[in-house]
Parts: structure tokens; C-alpha cells; sequence
């Protein structure tokens, strides 16, 4: 199973041994040090591109610390135009021109999440919020992640700010503190885009994901392959468990683990690739579409692999992280569970296990936040929740009301009073079989509902495939598939 090395690693460490401050002018309402170490090469990211400039990196992280120190003091986040020309002109009054980097797009007055306090952030956002301070005590993927999930504009400058408000309101709860330093440090590297790369020795184009960066490789025998990176910041007991989760277990609804290389300094899974990227991109990117019967076919093979790991001989496997992230689609757009990093096994004639709790928030079964008790049963709620999401092509939250609700919330409250065509997603142009959805609708609120109420996976496969029956049966018989309530 291991497999040979055979790509180059290159690590280039440059030490700075420059060490001196030039501190900004009184005139700057900010306690801020701007750090000359900025012009090393050995500097932070850009923020996914945010920052005009990768060098800018360590000034605009001691810069947003410095916001959370004065948002600490006063509540407010952003400096408002006056407050942030002036401090700016101090740093560049001291030969710097940071004003290249971006700081000057986190100034307040342009609406929305730029003029928000940190209590506005608490009351609009506090969902997001408290995800980001859950994750980011996890590990640096799970921060970035829950990071990368705010979404509070039309477009990416917007949303990025919002994600900027949402940070600072939270390192301002322990402002100074070294903690803020890392989740700095963890966002500012790690956030961004999936990217190819031609080849596992190419280290210009990379993709983040919860654990580090995944490269698109080519094996000898020119088989395309995804590796995955398993960054050094304590996430070795994740390595173990994905290497162990899947190397005796084959289903065709999950991705293929086909080696691994480990060393002192790195580790690396090999899989196979999954060309079309993951539902996420499906569900919603504006220029991808999913037909009906494409939605159908997914949720059924998420189910089918999920009652594969749950029936497993050696024991009940559970995933704890189902996601539409780590749903990856093949070449036919057939459904693949990935990302074993969290999952735990149940030994036979055990009903659960304890642990801490693990996984992304909106997705995360109620019943393990209170008792901490891994099983089967949470991953069951998890689907529910991605299966919702099939059905409506809507994010975990809606965070358009003032108040976010959760999306099985919504659901729910949509079934006792309201049309359950409202919360088709409005990309299939009403083109699916009613009977099928509301089979599918009804599955998905069982699958959320309280533990003793949730069908097992099993009872999921058999629901989902007449659902897909009865959809292939009526698009058999006529283009129109959409009946009418």
C-alpha cells in the first residue's frame, strides 16, 4: 500500500533576522507596530488573493490585531475613512507604501458588514461566529474551512469583509492573546481556491482543503491521481485514521485511497481523481446545473456508501464529517465519499462511542453537542442536511434574514404551513416528478428529526431508490415531468 516517493518536495526556509519596528505616527487612532520582517520573503499569505501583495502578509496581520485590540476597547471594528487615511499616511510617512497590500478596503461607511459593531456581528452573524471560534480551536483546515463558509455579500469583496468583521469580533474577545497570532497565520496561508496542478512536482498552483493542500498528480503508468498533504500542525492522528478508515475498505461510493508516503517532515494520501470536483461546486456554482434524476443519483450514492461504512463486518464506521465538500463527483458524476480525517469505528455489539465533537457546524447532529456520543445516527442527521441542500440548492444557513436559520429549520417550518414546491431549487426550472420530491423532502425531515425518529441507512437507500424510480418512470413517459400541487 505505501508507495515510493517520487515527486520532489523542495522546503526553502528563510530566516529574518531583521527584528526592528517602526511605529506608526500618534495620529493613527490604532495601537499598531508595522514589523519591517514584510519585506522577507518568509512573510505570511495573501489572504486568497485579498492582499494585492504576498509580502503585505505580516503587516496586515499585526494590523488586524490591532483592530482587535481598539474593537476590545470600543466595540466599533473597521476604521472609518479620516481614521484609516491617517494611518495609513503614518506607515507610509515611514517608507513603507502598505497601502499596495488591501488594508484600505477594511474601511467602514460602504455598507452592510463594513459598518458593523462587534455587537451587530454577535447579532446578525452569531452563527458564523461561534462556528469559527469552535473550528478554529480545532485545527488550522477545520478554521479555514468554517472561515471560507461566510457568505454575507454578493461578491467576493463583500463576503471577504463580512469574513474580516466576523474575525475580529472574535479575537477581540482575547485581544493580545498568541492564540490570534495562529488563526492569523492559519487563514492568511491556507485560504483559497481549488486549482490544478499539472503535476506533483509543480509548487505554484495549489488547493486547501481541511487538512492542507490537495495537488493533481500523474503516477507513471499516467494515471491521474489527487494528493493530499497533511500539514505538520499536529494533524498526524488525522493521517493515521484516513490511512486506516481506507485501506481495507472498497465501495464504489467511496474515493479510492491507492497509497501513501510518509516521512518525518510530511505526509501525503494518494487517491484516485475525481474530475468533476466536489457537489458543493454542483449545488451552488452559478454556471453548473444538476438535473433532477443527476440530484437522485448523487443522494443515492451518498446513502449507498454511507450504509457500507455503517454495516461494515469489523464494525460501525462512522464518517462524523458528511458534507457536500466532501462528497467528490466521478467522471459520470457518480457520488464519492472523501475525507476520513474525523471518522471513528464502533466495535461490534457497541452502540456508540465518546468523544469530543468533531465536524462542521450546521451539520453536526444536536444530540452529539449535548452528549458527545459518536454513532450512526449522526451521520444520518448529516445527510439529511446535504439532502435538504439537493433538493433546494440553498447554503447550510440563510444569512439574508436578520436572524440566519438553519436550513432543516426552514424546511420544516416550509412543510407545516407553505408550498414544498417553494423550496425546490430554482435551477431544476421545475422540471422534476412532485411525487418524488415530496418522497425525498419527507426523507430528509426524518433524517433530521430527533435520533429516535431517524430511519437508518438502509431505509434511506430503499426510500431514495423509488424516489429514482419514479422519476426515471415519468421521464420515460414525458418531458414534462412536473405535476402540479
Amino acid at each position: 500500500m505505501k508507495m515510493a516517493c517520487n515527486f520532489t518536495i523542495v522546503c526553502i526556509f528563510i530566516m529574518a533576522n531583521i527584528t526592528a519596528k517602526v511605529a506608526v505616527s500618534t495620529n493613527c487612532t490604532l495601537d499598531f507596530e508595522f514589523k519591517e520582517s514584510w519585506n522577507s520573503s518568509n512573510g505570511n499569505g495573501n489572504w486568497g488573493g485579498f492582499l494585492n501583495e504576498n509580502r503585505c502578509g505580516t503587516t496586515f496581520n499585526g494590523y488586524l490585531e490591532a483592530l482587535c485590540i481598539r474593537a476590545n476597547r470600543t466595540g466599533f471594528i473597521f476604521l472609518d475613512l479620516s481614521e484609516q487615511t491617517r494611518c495609513l499616511n503614518s506607515v507610509a510617512r515611514s517608507g513603507q507604501h502598505v497601502s499596495i497590500c488591501g488594508i484600505e478596503k477594511l474601511t467602514s461607511g460602504g455598507g452592510g458588514c463594513s459598518d458593523y459593531a462587534t455587537v451587530d456581528v454577535e447579532e446578525k452573524m452569531g452563527n458564523e461566529l461561534r462556528s469559527l471560534s469552535e473550528n478554529c480551536r480545532v485545527s488550522c483546515g477545520s478554521c479555514v474551512e468554517s472561515w471560507e463558509s461566510i457568505n454575507g455579500g454578493s461578491h467576493y469583496e463583500e463576503s471577504m469583509i463580512c469574513r474580516f468583521a466576523v474575525l475580529v469580533a472574535l479575537t477581540s474577545l482575547k485581544a493580545g492573546d498568541d492564540n490570534n497570532e495562529r488563526i492569523y497565520d492559519c487563514l492568511s496561508k491556507n485560504t483559497g481556491v481549488y486549482a490544478e496542478n499539472e503535476s506533483a512536482t509543480d509548487d505554484e498552483k495549489k488547493s486547501k482543503v481541511r487538512t492542507g493542500k490537495v495537488y493533481k498528480g500523474i503516477l507513471s503508468d499516467q494515471q491521474q491521481v489527487a494528493i493530499k498533504h497533511i500539514l505538520n500542525d499536529g494533524n498526524e492522528e488525522t493521517f493515521v485514521r484516513e490511512v486506516k478508515s481506507l485501506s481495507h475498505i472498497k465501495h464504489p461510493n467511496l474515493v479510492r485511497l491507492l497509497g501513501y508516503c510518509l516521512s518525518k517532515q510530511d505526509c501525503f494520501l494518494i487517491y484516485e481523481l475525481c474530475p468533476n470536483g466536489n457537489l458543493a461546486k454542483w449545488l451552488f456554482g452559478k454556471d453548473k446545473v444538476l438535473s433532477w434524476i443527476q440530484r437522485l443519483e448523487i443522494a443515492v450514492g451518498i446513502a449507498r456508501g454511507l450504509r457500507f461504512l455503517h454495516t461494515y463486518s469489523e464494525g460501525c464506521i462512522v464518517h462524523r464529517d458528511i458534507k457536500p465538500t466532501n462528497i467528490l463527483l466521478g467522471q459520470n458524476l457518480e457520488a464519492k465519499l472523501s475525507d476520513f480525517g474525523l471518522s471513528k469505528l464502533i466495535d461490534n455489539g457497541e452502540t456508540y462511542v465518546s468523544s469530543e465533537v468533531r465536524g462542521t457546524f450546521g451539520y453536526v447532529d444536536p444530540e452529539y453537542w449535548n452528549n458527545h456520543r459518536v454513532n450512526s445516527s449522526g451521520d444520518v442527521f448529516s445527510f439529511g442536511v446535504v439532502l435538504l441542500q439537493i433538493l433546494s440548492g440553498k447554503k447550510v444557513f440563510n444569512l439574508s434574514l436578520d436572524k440566519p436559520m438553519p436550513l432543516d429549520k426552514m424546511a420544516r417550518i416550509l412543510s407545516r404551513g407553505g408550498s414544498v414546491k417553494e423550496f425546490a431549487d430554482p435551477k431544476l426550472g421545475g422540471e422534476y416528478s412532485m411525487e418524488a420530491f415530496d418522497i425525498t423532502f419527507k426523507l430528509a425531515l426524518s433524517c433530521t428529526s430527533v435520533k429516535q425518529q431517524r430511519p437508518t441507512m438502509e431505509q434511506v437507500v430503499v426510500n431514495l431508490e423509488e424516489a429514482l424510480h419514479i422519476s426515471t418512470m415519468a421521464t420515460a413517459s414525458s418531458p414534462q415531468i412536473h405535476e402540479e400541487l
